[in-house]
This record gives C-alpha cells, sequence and structure tokens, in this order.
C-alpha cells in the first residue's frame, strides 16, 4: 500500500492515485517520485530504493543502495579542465537522454515520462572507469514527477532564487523534462 498524507490527513492506499486532485494533478510528487526513482534504478540511473517512509509533518525517510568510493559528486568533476570536463559532460547528457527515454507506470497511467524536477550537479553522481569512461547515477528524486502530468509542489518556492530555474517553474506548474536540461545545462556553460 500507499502511505500518504495527503492535504492533512494521513491515509492508506492500494495505488497510486491518492495525492491527485479531481483533475489528476499532484501537488506533491512524492509518491511518483518514487515510482521515477524506481524506474531510473531499473534501468541503471540511480542507486536502488531500499526502504522510504513517509514521517510525521510530511518529510520522507528514504535508504537507498550506499554507492562504492568510486563514486563522487558532479560538481567535483566539473571543476577539472580539458577532456575529463568535456567527457563527464558528454556521459552526463547521455544518461538525462537515457531517463528521459524511460517510460513506466505510475498513479495508473502507462508510458509516463519522468522529470527528475531538481537536475543539479549536485543529485549526480559520477564514476570513472579507464575501460567505461563515466558512469552516472540521479539521486535526489524528493522532486520528481511524471512530465506534463505532476505539478511543482509549493516547496519550490523554498527554492533558491540564485538558481537558474526554468522561467516555467513555479508551484502548480506542469513539470516537463525540458526543465531538467535547462538546470543541468545552466552548469554546463
Amino acid at each position: 500500500p500507499c502511505y500518504a498524507d495527503c492535504f492533512g490527513c494521513s491515509q492508506v492506499f492500494d495505488d497510486l492515485e491518492c495525492c491527485q486532485t479531481a483533475d489528476g494533478h499532484n501537488p506533491w510528487p512524492f509518491w511518483c517520485g518514487l515510482q521515477v526513482h524506481n524506474a531510473a534504478a531499473a534501468a541503471g540511473l540511480a542507486p536502488k530504493l531500499l526502504q522510504h517512509e513517509l514521517l510525521p509533518g510530511g518529510s520522507t525517510f528514504v535508504v537507498m543502495e550506499r554507492l562504492g568510493p568510486d563514486w563522487t559528486l558532479l560538481t567535483k568533476v566539473l571543476k577539472k579542465s580539458g577532456s575529463a570536463q568535456q567527457q563527464v559532460t558528454s556521459a552526463v547528457r547521455k544518461a538525462v537522454q537515457n531517463f528521459h527515454a524511460l517510460r513506466f507506470q505510475a498513479a495508473g497511467r502507462e508510458g509516463c515520462m519522468p522529470v527528475h524536477g531538481d537536475l543539479r550537479p549536485p543529485n549526480v553522481m559520477v564514476k570513472y572507469d579507464v575501460e567505461d569512461g563515466y558512469t552516472v547515477n540521479f539521486i535526489d528524486f524528493d522532486m520528481s514527477g511524471i512530465a506534463g502530468v505532476d505539478t511543482y509542489g509549493v516547496a519550490t518556492s523554498w527554492r533558491n532564487r540564485s538558481i537558474s530555474w526554468h522561467t516555467d517553474v513555479e508551484p502548480g506548474s506542469l513539470m516537463q523534462q525540458a526543465h531538467d536540461v535547462h538546470l543541468l545545462e545552466d552548469y554546463f556553460k
């Protein structure tokens, strides 16, 4: 079952439609975020989600697979210059394309397209291997949802305004894959 605190009343649900409004939008896409995380993990683009629990007050406790010591934040690799930066940028762009190409089932819908919602370098882990180059994993799926279905929650208004969010990202606006691309590409400039 799906445990959720939707609109202030805790309930247990057997499906993922628990936090949707009458028009089908999800004002708080946490449960679809779990589905996005699981789809990404199944594709090798995120650590496996091991446990999750909604805590009193709306916070979420999440346990995911531990990545080894050979994984590092993209932020650190972007500080390097030359071919390492070019290689990792290319690998991340390819991983984003693969992530956006995923289709999964959530909230009774087939063919859902994922949006990360906060795809910045601190939420991207990379690992370098001499033979395979860079491997990419995404983390921090708490703002994730379904493209064109889920909406950004009210927490969006608390975001740091010094970050170059897409101009369409506002509380209540529909999540789009282009928002992920915009946010990440801003760091690659």
